[in-house]
């Protein structure tokens, strides 16, 4: 395995890449809290990669691109265990998180994926659900006119950024993991003068109300699955105050629990 992902570095099947930017979820158990008990926290982020990793299968039927994965060294068993689920299992390249900040390692796989000859990147990150294959196609459309594609979150961030080549001073003076991220990257655009495409306002879900907000506005049938998994995760801890729930009253939920498939576990 590590072989093939060190031949992959310089032989990259495309020139766009797709990065999606993640966390084992034990850490991400411990930076945020969506739920009581760090444990349902965990579930609910391996529930999260199946859905996004879903997406950036089923985008990679109308577009080309690789996947380029960068996490903690032991989430490889997790991606490996979603990738083995999908019709056909394409590849993908793993990279290690490096540095201790969020910030060195953001700047970290841009760099990694520029030195692998990438001429188009786009990066997503892993708290985004209403990504869909569209969007990230779409993306890579846009990105053969404009220099950046941005998808900015509404809490002040983005969840997804596409840039042709890295340009280190675009990330300049960013205070990254708080309100002002897309401010300053702003200001940074219009300095440097280079154009820009905006994607429609998503949720990103760093808290538990950013959560319950999901639940009880998305309504299509793309996250079915997964807001059935959320809810029955969140129903081992009778304290959790819940949203109108657009599938089943609470006491038929905590019957059907058990019918439910168990999320993938680290290990």
């Amino acid at each position: 395995m590590i072989d093939q992902m060190h031949k992959s570095f310089t032989q990259p099947s495309s020139r766009r890449a797709l990065i999606l930017f993640t966390s084992h979820p034990v850490k991400e158990a411990q930076r945020k809290q969506l739920a009581d008990r760090p444990d349902q926290v965990q579930r609910l982020y391996q529930g999260f990669l199946s859905q996004i990793l879903r997406t950036v299968h089923l985008a990679r039927g109308q577009a080309c691109f690789d996947v380029i994965i960068a996490s903690d060294s032991a989430d490889l068993v997790n991606i490996e265990k979603v990738y083995s689920r999908f019709e056909q299992n394409h590849s993908f390249t793993f990279v290690e998180h490096r540095g201790k900040t969020f910030a060195e390692k953001f700047e970290h796989i841009l760099k990694q994926t520029a030195r692998m000859g990438y001429q188009s990147t786009l990066m997503i990150g892993n708290d985004c659900l209403d990504l869909t294959p569209e969007m990230l196609a779409e993306t890579f459309h846009h990105l053969d006119s404009c220099d950046l594609v941005i998808g900015p979150s509404i809490d002040g961030g983005f969840y997804l950024i596409g840039m042709n080549g890295f340009r280190e001073e675009l990330f300049r003076e960013i205070p990254w993991c708080t309100a002002g991220v897309l401010e300053q990257l702003h200001r940074n655009i219009r300095r440097m003068g280079i154009s820009l495409f905006t994607l429609p306002a998503l949720l990103d879900i760093d808290h538990r109300r950013d959560l319950l907000s999901w639940l009880k506005s998305n309504r299509d049938s793309v996250g079915a699955i997964l807001r059935k998994i959320i809810l029955a995760i969140l129903a081992q801890n009778r304290a959790v105050a819940f949203p109108e729930n657009p599938f089943l009253e609470h006491t038929h939920l905590a019957r059907r629990c058990w019918q439910l498939p168990p999320p993938v576990l680290a290990g």
